[in-house]
């Protein structure tokens, strides 16, 4: 008899380990270096809200695997990214995605020879993937910002003298220089430029001598506060009351929206291209419209679901990386292709903010 309790009880044991060790294989974490702290936090909010959007309806569709998204706290530090990425990867975490130019860029030789895919949103998308052998890059990139931007002014609105502010950082400028590059393609001049370094909401010396110059557009980059700053600042200057300005995604950001319109000024945007229905739900559920922040973080979510499923092995990361290569990849709320090198461009469309 006590034999047999011992057998039950070594019996139970081992179909416990069994469990616990199956639940482990089931569950798949994303890790994401994000800068929830510091200058660079003022987008943390989106990424973790799509983050959330598409985990619930992964786990929803999935039977066989769960997944989890670990978060760590950049503090908008390069040095502290890296310090971030190895604690993910003493977690075993096989999908990483860092966001900010420099923190990507500080982590990326990090990964190279390492079993993950790593995924980023810099726009200084040679350099990371060049650092990395198992990047890749998922948002809209500054070179089409640039592009989109320089179009939409002369063929939809008309204007072809323009001015140009621009944050002094690699993917800004890459914006710039894609923006008067292709205006000067389409019989269009930059009138004034101005370039302004991180941290800079004093506009009035720039704002002053904008006032000149003749021109009917202005294109601006920048993130966090910047571009709402230098609206403002124009308000109080009688020669843009009948100005276009246009932008990235930060001019569209809640700060922005809420104090620091213009209403001189005519805003444009330019954004990822995101499914409506989306577009939808999440103004429902989070009282704010969506950018491609969030539509980024939901797109890497279901691009990893795709390589997995897609493999013969979903542990597999080696063939996962080589799927993905050179692909199209649709998902639920936006398309966008990988190149052999690991690039990916998403679609642009302008929007209208005021």
């Amino acid at each position: 008899m006590k034999y047999f309790i011992r057998i039950c009880l070594f019996t139970l044991v081992v179909l416990s380990v069994m469990s616990c060790n199956k639940q482990a294989d089931n569950k798949v974490k994303i890790g994401v270096v994000i800068p929830m702290t510091g200058a660079g936090s003022t987008t943390a909010g989106y990424w973790v809200n799509g983050f959330e959007m598409a985990i619930n309806k992964l786990n929803a569709q999935n039977k066989d695997v769960q997944y989890e998204v670990v978060y760590e706290d950049s503090k908008s530090d390069p040095a502290t990214s890296i310090s971030c990425f190895k604690r993910l990867e003493m977690q075993g975490v096989k999908y990483v995605l860092a966001i900010g130019g420099q923190f990507a860029m500080a982590i990326a030789p990090m990964t190279k020879g390492k079993d993950i895919i790593y995924f980023t949103s810099a726009d200084y998308n040679e350099a990371v993937l060049e650092a990395s052998d198992c990047a890749f890059r998922v948002y809209p990139s500054a070179k089409a910002l640039g592009t989109i931007a320089s179009n939409f002014l002369v063929n939809e609105l008309g204007i072809k003298e323009t001015a140009a502010i621009s944050l002094n950082t690699v993917p800004c400028l890459q914006a710039y220089n894609s923006f008067r590059d292709n205006l000067k393609k389409l019989g269009g001049t930059v009138e004034f430029s101005d370039e302004y370094d991180i941290g800079t909401y004093d506009f009035k010396n720039t704002v002053s001598k904008m006032a000149e110059k003749d021109f009917g557009g202005i294109f601006i980059t920048g993130f966090g506060i910047s571009p709402a700053a230098f609206c403002s600042q124009m308000a109080s200057n009688s020669k843009f009351d009948d100005v276009v300005l246009l932008g990235d995604v930060n001019l569209a950001t809640k700060s922005f929206a809420e104090n620091k319109k213009n209403d001189k000024v005519k805003i444009y945007y330019a954004d990822a291209k995101l499914n409506e229905d989306f577009c939808t739900e999440y103004k429902n559920k989070y009282g704010e419209d969506a950018n491609s922040y969030c539509g980024c973080a939901f797109v890497i979510s279901q691009i990893i679901d795709q390589a997995r499923n897609a493999v013969k092995d979903p542990n597999d990361i080696a063939s996962q990386r080589d799927y993905l290569r050179g692909k199209q990849i649709k998902t639920d709320i936006a398309s966008l292709t990988f190149d052999n090198k690991g690039n990916g461009e998403m679609e642009m469309k302008i929007f209208k903010l005021q």
